[in-house]
């Protein structure tokens, strides 16, 4: 690159592992030479860009990557009465809807029998896209449409101020995508940086007290961050946003305590010469479910009875009563079920201070690192922005989708080492997301983007390149260079 003066030695590629060479700047025969020594070039490619219409693409593939992909995640023309439409056909919408068709026919081998491909759309052709993701997946594969909720205000429209668009969901077989336990689950936000947490506390063994105060410490980083962004975005942190603060649904799990390898609690005291490990939990409602109840629960003599008054282990008087009653009876004859000093045995009832509190469920953490994945999300996050802090200019693409957006897809479906396909690449977003992803929880998933416009060379091709040498990107420059472990 003219004006470049940093000598591209052996020691300076050491010392920047994550830096791309592009080979067209070599010979030919280099090229060859350099290819020939990396043995299994599929196995070692991360990502494969096409520069190339997607339909021959797409045709293409099937050789190689058949029921291989596990992610498609494509955001295809809206075909908006705006948007000009590169198709020589006198009927728009019937060319849009054969272009899909076509494209669609060819993409549904490519996926694993338990894949997914996610399809963005807005209201003008949502109906249509629909029909024909129900004529060449069946309409018994449809898994779900999801509503993207936006920060967007149309003040123009004359009626009402769209601010959402679609997703819809679809699996190459559903009966195979619900017999795997992780798809369309979502790790916990928050869950990985609790982890890394304890993991670098758990060798020195802290007081409790000094790990709960770390994980209010963790809790309170995150959230200036959050609104750190939200001022980015122009947003205020109130009480319409706190609701959608990622992290919500992990601030409850802020209780820690030491557990050996059969699971059995610790005093923190032992718990170095017993190697126990820490485990995050949270309070959770002991009380039966809102149900109608049997006569057998408010029965004292029966050992289905819910309204004993277990004794507090400190005080020694009866403790307070759930409204409903128990979720457990108080013990079982041959402990064939679950009940209230089973548990308290095994350390799973978290005790008040005194017997006013109403003892409580401890529910773990790791437990239940995985949600379910809702129908309706709000996603504030401002993909303009993600591709001007990448090159230090506006403007460079049309109303790029952010990064966040097919994480999400990606996350839920993908797994760690799974094929995301995107055959509308546009500006890379989706690229951009499992490089994002791979470096957050270590995962080796792979991507295969195509686009045909001009812009592969002068948005997506340079963006990937900038995200993998680094993650974090202000004004076109780097922000910090990648660490040999993110590499």
């Amino acid at each position: 690159k003219p004006g470049y003066s940093v000598p591209l030695t052996v020691e300076f590629l050491k010392a920047h592992p994550t830096l791309m060479v592009d080979t067209r700047h070599f010979s030919a025969d280099f090229t060859a030479r350099l290819l020939e020594t990396m043995g299994d070039l599929d196995e070692q490619t991360d990502g494969v860009l096409v520069h190339s219409e997607n339909f021959q693409a797409l045709s293409l593939m099937e050789k190689s990557f058949g029921g291989d992909v596990k992610t498609i995640a494509i955001d295809p023309p809206y075909n908006r009465q705006a948007d000009s439409f590169p198709y020589k056909d006198n009927y728009k919408h019937a060319s849009w809807l054969t272009m899909m068709n076509d494209r669609l026919g060819i993409a549904w081998p490519l996926l694993s029998p338990e894949g997914a491909l996610f399809c963005n759309i807005d209201e003008n052709e949502r109906d249509s896209l629909q029909a024909v993701l129900d004529l060449t997946f069946g309409r018994n594969n449809r898994i779900e449409e999801l509503i993207w909720a936006q920060n967007t205000t149309h003040s123009q429209s004359p009626l009402y101020s769209t601010n959402h668009e679609y997703v819809e969901v679809y699996a190459r077989d559903r009966l195979a995508a619900e017999k795997a336990p992780a798809m369309f689950r979502e790790l916990k936000p928050g869950y990985r940086e609790i982890v890394a947490l304890i993991e670098r506390l758990n060798p020195e063994y802290p007081p409790v007290a000094e790990v709960e105060r770390a994980i209010q410490d963790l809790f309170q980083r995150h959230i200036e961050e959050y609104k750190a962004e939200l001022r980015e975005q122009e947003l205020e942190y109130d009480d319409e946003t706190r609701k959608q603060d990622p992290w919500r649904g992990i601030y409850n799990y802020c209780h820690a305590e030491y557990r050996d390898a059969d699971g059995m609690l610790v005093p923190e005291s032992e718990a170095k010469v017993r190697f126990a490990r820490l485990v995050i939990w949270r309070e959770s409602d002991p009380s039966a479910p809102a149900q109608k109840q049997s006569t057998t629960t408010r029965d004292p003599k029966d050992p289905n009875y819910r309204f004993y008054r277990p004794l507090h282990p400190k005080t020694g008087m009866p403790c307070a009563i759930p409204k409903r009653g128990w979720a457990w009876p108080n013990s079982w004859p041959d402990n064939g079920r679950e009940s209230f000093e089973a548990l308290d045995r095994a350390g799973r009832v978290g005790w008040g201070d005194d017997e006013t509190k109403i003892p409580q469920y401890k529910r773990f953490l790791h437990e239940v690192e995985t949600n379910v994945a809702k129908s309706v999300f709000h996603d504030y996050t401002d993909g303009e922005k993600q591709i001007a802090a990448l090159f230090g200019a506006a403007g460079l693409f049309p109303t790029p989708k952010p990064t966040t957006l097919p994480a999400r897809f990606v996350s839920q479906t993908c797994g760690q080492n799974g094929i995301v396909l995107d055959y509308f690449a546009g500006s890379g977003t989706t690229g951009h997301a499992v490089i994002n992803l791979n470096r957050e929880d270590g995962g080796q998933r792979k991507f295969i983007l195509v686009e045909q416009a001009d812009y592969f060379d002068t948005v997506l091709l340079p963006r990937l390149k900038k995200v993998t040498f680094t993650a974090e990107w202000k004004d076109g420059k780097p922000k910090r260079l990648a660490t040999a472990e993110e590499a």
